[in-house]
């Protein structure tokens, strides 16, 4: 309040969904409520207060819209680059790489952001020399899930790598980047 009181704007980035939204998908997922209550109400205050709210994602936008904030207070930014303005980094692929398609997930490796998708997706690509990087840290249920479809993923020709480390690496010579 006191950015506004001093004439100022008070623009929020939002790069969950809507806090009550949230909640309930961890919730549901948990079985209890995974943020404490000063915590929500603190960002119920931020939205209530805030001149614009920024959204990286229409799935972010959709979330605030369906709690009740007005599309007007909502400005969509998604993340990504204008690659008309960057020039691309050196391709060279790891020796063990070269030759192949590699897709690089970056994010968390949990159900919310899609492995199943992925690695069911990777089961209808066509046979070939392809490698998909997770680089994140999956959880328990996520780890049973990759070590259960990395054989059969294999005998298709894709080799599946976790990597928890920072992307940078592995986004040099990444055919295409997944971002849940």
């Amino acid at each position: 309040q006191r950015i506004k009181d001093a004439g100022g704007l008070f623009i929020l980035m939002s790069q969950w969904s809507h806090a009550l939204n949230q909640d309930r998908e961890v919730s549901s997922i948990v079985g209890a409520s995974a943020y404490s209550r000063l915590r929500i109400e603190r960002q119920l205050l931020e939205y209530s207060t805030c001149d614009a709210i920024l959204c990286p994602s229409r799935y972010v936008e959709e979330s605030h819209i369906a709690e009740g904030l007005p599309r007007s207070k909502l400005i969509r930014i998604p993340y990504g680059v204008d690659c008309s303005r960057f020039s691309t980094l050196s391709r060279e692929h790891p020796p063990e790489f070269k030759g192949k398609f590699h897709l690089l997930f970056v994010g968390s490796v949990i159900p919310r952001k899609g492995i199943q998708t992925i690695l069911d997706a990777c089961m209808i690509m066509p046979r070939g020399e392809i490698v998909l990087t997770l680089n994140g840290d999956p959880d328990a249920s996520s780890w049973e899930l990759i070590r259960r479809m990395r054989g059969p993923l294999l005998a298709r020709g894709i080799l599946v790598r976790v990597d928890p480390g920072p992307p940078e690496r592995n986004l040099r010579w990444a055919d295409a980047l997944i971002h849940p």
